[in-house]
C-alpha cells in the first residue's frame, strides 16, 4: 500500500513539474516573440531609412549623369561646328550642312560628329579631290548607309570613320587606314572595291593596290561613289540594332 501512495506522489510531482516547465517555456516562448518581434520593427524602420537614403543619392545620382550627359552632347555639339567651320563653313551655309549631315546620321543610326569630320577632311581638300560640296554630302550619305548596313554600333565605326576621314584628306590611302575601314566598316570597302575598275570588284586586290601605294584619295572617292550602289541594294533589309537606336536618340 506504501509503494502506490509513494508512485501516486511521485507521479503529481511529476505532473506539478511538468507544469511549471511548460509555463516557463510558454513565458520564453512569449518573450522571445516579443523580442522578435521588436527587431523586426526595427529592421522594418532601418531598412525604411536605408532605402529613402538611397533614393535621394539615387536621384542625386541620376541628376548628376544627366548634367554629365547633357554637357557631353553640348561639347560634342561645339566640336561639329568648329570642324564645319574649320572647312570655311559659316552662316546659312554652316546650318545647311548641319542639316544635311543630321539628316544623313538618323536615317543610317550613323554617328553624327565623325560624319561631320569626314566631311570637313573632305571639303578641305576639295580641290585636290576636284569634287563639290555636294558630291562630298552624297559621300557622307553613302558612308553613313554603309554604318547601318555594317550594323555596327558608333563605337566600333568610329575608328573606321576617322580612318577614312583621314585616307579621303591624305592624298593617298594608306594599308593601315584600309585595314581599320575593313575592320570597322567593311561595305565601305566593298563599294570601293567594285567602283574601282583595277580592283575588279575584288576587296583583296583592292587592298593590295593601295599596299603598292597605287590608289590616290581622289580614286578612293570616286570609287566609294561608284560603288553606292551595292550599299544601296543592302538598305531594305538592313534593321537598326538597339545600339543604332540609341545613337539616333543622341543625335
Amino acid at each position: 500500500m506504501s509503494d502506490v501512495v509513494d508512485m501516486q506522489r511521485l507521479v503529481v510531482s511529476l505532473e506539478a513539474q511538468a507544469d511549471k516547465f511548460n509555463k516557463a517555456m510558454n513565458q520564453a516562448l512569449g518573450v522571445a516573440n516579443t523580442r522578435g518581434k521588436q527587431i523586426e520593427d526595427r529592421f522594418k524602420k532601418a531598412n525604411a531609412g536605408i532605402t529613402s537614403s538611397l533614393g535621394g543619392i539615387g536621384r542625386a545620382f541620376v541628376a548628376a549623369v544627366s548634367v554629365q550627359k547633357a554637357q557631353q552632347l553640348i561639347d560634342a555639339s561645339t566640336r561639329i561646328e568648329n570642324s564645319l567651320k574649320v572647312a570655311g563653313l559659316a552662316g546659312e551655309e554652316l546650318t545647311s550642312v548641319y542639316e544635311r549631315l543630321k539628316q544623313s546620321a538618323l536615317a543610317n543610326a550613323a554617328p553624327i560628329e565623325n560624319l561631320a569630320e569626314l566631311y570637313s577632311r573632305a571639303a578641305i581638300a576639295q580641290k585636290e579631290l576636284g569634287v563639290t560640296s555636294n558630291e562630298i554630302l552624297g559621300l557622307i550619305n553613302t558612308v553613313a548607309g554603309a554604318l547601318r548596313v555594317a550594323g555596327k554600333s558608333a563605337q566600333e565605326s568610329r575608328g573606321a570613320l576617322i580612318q577614312l576621314s583621314q585616307a579621303i584628306g591624305a592624298g593617298i590611302v594608306r594599308a593601315e587606314e584600309f585595314n581599320a575601314i575593313l575592320e570597322g566598316a567593311l561595305p565601305i570597302a566593298q563599294a570601293a572595291a567594285a567602283g574601282l575598275i583595277e580592283a575588279g570588284g575584288s576587296v583583296a586586290k583592292l587592298r593590295t593596290l593601295i599596299i603598292d601605294g597605287k590608289v590616290s584619295s581622289q580614286a578612293f572617292f570616286r570609287a566609294i561613289e561608284a560603288g553606292a550602289g551595292t550599299i544601296e541594294d543592302r538598305l531594305a533589309n538592313a534593321q537598326l540594332t538597339v545600339a543604332q537606336t540609341a545613337e539616333n536618340m543622341k543625335t
